[in-house]
Parts: C-alpha cells; sequence; structure tokens
C-alpha cells in the first residue's frame, strides 16, 4: 500500500485534519509553480541544426544572458518553459514531434519559429487524446475562418486560423513565407512576424528578434502595456506594420494612452 492509499484511508479529507495534511502534502509534494526568469532567460526549443547556443553568440548574443536548451521537447519541458522569460520554440506539422512544443507555446513568452502554414494535424492529434487546447483550438479556428472568405478551399482557411489562434499566444512569429503575414493580417492577428529563412544568416535575425522580445517581457511596463494593447486590439484598431519588432505596437498603445483628453487636463 502506498503512502498516499494509506493518508487516503486513515485521514479523511474532509476532516480538519484531513484538509491540514492534503493542504501540506501539495505545498511540499505537489508540483512547483514556476515565475518566468526562475530557471533562466531563454530556453531554446530549436534543432541544433536552426539554431544553436554558439550561433547566437557568434552573431553578437550577450553571453551574459543564461540559454538552456532541449531538443526533441520533452513532457516536463511543457511546465519548464514557464521559467523562462523567453522559450524559442520551433513548430512543424508532424504530431509526432512537436506536440510538446505547441503545448509550450501556449504556457511560455514565447518566440515561434513556424515551418509549415498548417497546424490543424497538431490539433488533431491533442483532440485524439483528450487535451482540452486540442477542443478550444479547433474552435476558435472555426470561428475566425470565415474572416477570410470565400477564395480558399475550407481545408486551407481553417489551417490558416489554426496559425492564426497560435499567432495570439506568442510574443514573435518567423512563418515560412510572406503571404503568411498578409492572411494572419486578415484575420486580425496583430503579433509581430516576419520570414526569416533558415541558413547561415539567420542567426543574426533571430538573435535580434530574441533580444528585442526579452528586454520587452522583462520591463516592468509590460503586463501593463499588454493590456492596453489588448484593449485597442478588442476596440478594432489595428497595427498595419508587418515586420516591426516586438515593442512597437505597445509604444504605440502608450502614446495614444497619454494623449488621451482624461490624460492632458490640467496640462499647459
Amino acid at each position: 500500500m502506498s503512502l498516499r492509499d494509506v493518508a487516503v484511508r486513515f485521514i479523511p479529507r474532509h476532516t480538519r485534519l484531513g484538509r491540514i495534511a492534503w493542504a501540506a502534502g501539495r505545498r511540499f509534494f505537489g508540483p512547483k509553480i514556476l515565475v518566468p526568469g526562475t530557471l533562466g532567460d531563454v530556453f531554446l526549443m530549436v534543432p541544433p541544426s536552426r539554431l544553436s547556443v554558439a550561433a547566437l553568440h557568434a552573431a553578437g548574443f550577450p553571453t551574459s544572458v543564461r540559454i538552456d536548451r532541449s531538443w526533441p521537447v520533452k513532457p516536463g519541458d511543457v511546465h519548464r518553459s514557464h521559467g523562462y522569460h523567453v522559450a524559442v520554440i520551433e513548430i512543424g506539422a508532424d504530431p509526432g514531434l512537436y506536440l510538446n512544443a505547441y503545448r509550450a507555446a501556449f504556457i511560455a513568452s514565447s518566440v515561434v519559429l513556424l515551418d509549415v502554414a498548417d497546424i490543424s494535424p497538431l490539433l488533431w492529434r491533442l483532440r485524439g487524446l483528450g487535451d482540452p487546447l486540442g477542443y478550444r483550438a479547433a474552435h476558435i479556428a472555426r470561428d475566425v475562418q470565415d474572416s477570410l472568405g470565400p477564395d480558399l478551399p475550407e481545408e486551407e482557411r481553417f489551417g490558416l486560423a489554426t496559425v492564426a489562434h497560435l499567432a495570439r499566444r506568442t510574443k514573435f512569429l518567423v512563418v515560412p513565407g510572406r503571404g503568411l503575414t498578409d492572411q494572419l493580417r486578415t484575420l486580425g492577428s496583430l503579433t509581430p512576424a516576419s520570414v526569416i529563412a533558415p541558413g547561415p544568416d539567420a542567426a543574426a535575425s533571430l538573435s535580434r528578434v530574441i533580444q528585442e522580445t526579452l528586454a520587452m517581457v522583462t520591463d516592468p511596463a509590460h503586463d501593463a502595456l499588454e493590456l492596453w494593447a489588448g484593449a485597442l486590439a478588442d476596440m478594432g484598431i489595428q497595427d498595419t506594420g508587418a515586420d516591426e519588432l516586438p515593442g512597437i505596437s505597445y509604444l504605440r498603445a502608450m502614446e495614444t494612452f497619454e494623449g488621451t483628453p482624461s490624460n492632458l487636463q490640467g496640462q499647459a
């Protein structure tokens, strides 16, 4: 008989002693809640052939920034990714390789390197496993896919809508083609997106993106600015720039806030 079975049998949970015992068990033996930054600054969940720590440092990335990596992404890395300020995650369409990476993208402040324009196979695999994330993502994608109009086949529109749902949870999105950025804008996505082709020159561009994202999420004003930018998006105010780095939309939101009549009262 396990220790848990003994506790359940001899210390009923509904009693006062049981409530104290269960609370203590969760406190000392339950899963720990990670705070961003407690494990490090950057968590690379990318194949070494795509991006390595050495390539980032060679491109001028600060050596003082702590970088950890893991590939392929394991189930434990999903929860662990929340303990970093920024997670750099590669996502493709193969459920066997990218399912945990997709889950991590919804937990961490992430820079996503997207390899395909349709990630619906990941959603169907999640639904097959009974994961609520798959049901939620598919439901939202169905709601927004009609924004693309009838020119595209339904399957293609749904695939683009699943990418738009992923983009809403990321800080920066690296996409495989220029046309995808325009389609994401059509779906109302305000997430900064850019085309950075894999190759020897990609490390310099990705280094710049990661540094900008890291500076944004570690800024004390980030949370307030993110709430304000979300409020602007809910009101239908959209950013027309397709290649802006993270933080630009937040700066514009703050400038808008500072220029409102309620904040100009009493000023000369």
